[in-house]
C-alpha cells in the first residue's frame, strides 16, 4: 500500500481516477465490476448514486461512489465519493445512512467529475 501512495505523490485524493487505477496495487481487493456484493443504486431527490463495494478485514463497506445529479431544464452533475480513510460505511446499512455517510465530509470527499 505504500508504494501505491508514494507512486501518487503522497496526493491520493487529488490525481485523476486513470492514474490512481492504473497505479492501483494487484493485491487490493478492489473491483469496479464486482459482483459479490453487487453495485447499489440509491436515489435521494434529484441525485442518483452509484455504489460500489470494498471489503475490509472480511466485511464489505462503501469504497467509492457516484452520485449524478439531474435537475431538468438547469442542467447535470457528476461526483465522485471516496473515503478519507478507511471506508467507515457499512454496506449493509440502510440507503438514508450511507447517503448522510457520503455527504459527511468528514468521511468522505467529494469531486466533480
Amino acid at each position: 500500500m505504500m508504494d501505491w501512495y508514494i507512486a501518487m505523490g503522497a496526493q491520493l485524493h487529488e490525481v485523476d481516477d486513470a492514474t490512481l487505477i492504473n497505479n492501483m496495487p494487484s493485491d487490493l481487493v478492489w473491483n469496479p465490476i464486482n459482483s459479490n456484493p453487487n453495485v447499489r443504486v440509491v436515489v435521494d431527490g434529484n441525485s442518483t448514486f452509484i455504489l460500489h463495494p470494498v471489503k475490509q478485514e472480511n466485511n464489505w463497506y462503501v469504497g467509492y461512489a457516484i452520485e449524478q445529479v439531474v435537475n431538468i431544464g438547469q442542467g447535470n452533475a457528476v461526483y465522485r465519493y471516496h473515503p478519507n480513510n478507511n471506508s467507515p460505511t457499512i454496506w449493509n446499512n440502510d440507503d438514508s445512512t450511507i447517503i448522510a455517510d457520503l455527504r459527511n465530509t468528514s468521511k468522505f470527499n467529494k469531486k466533480a467529475w
